[in-house]
């Protein structure tokens, strides 16, 4: 294989996601009455689908955030 095909994609915005934004955008959910509905509210969704799906025992979490659904995937 080529050394371009190895090599990770680099995106203008790829560094500003570390464990420091995460951690911030994870807290920033569950700050105040209308984040902590919408967080509560996103779950719902979350756990609704799993139920559609089957109760899968294994799910694929592409990871595009803070891991806001984990705690509901192991449920």
């Amino acid at each position: 294989m080529s050394k371009a095909k190895d090599a990770p994609i680099k995106l203008e915005f790829s560094n500003k996601y570390d464990r420091e934004h995460s951690q911030y955008y994870y807290e920033k959910h569950k700050q105040g009455i209308e984040p902590r509905l919408s967080h509560w509210r996103d779950v719902q969704l979350a756990r609704k689908a799993l139920k559609i799906a089957g109760e899968p025992k294994k799910v694929l979490d592409l990871p595009c955030g803070a891991g806001r659904y984990l705690e509901s995937f192991t449920e």
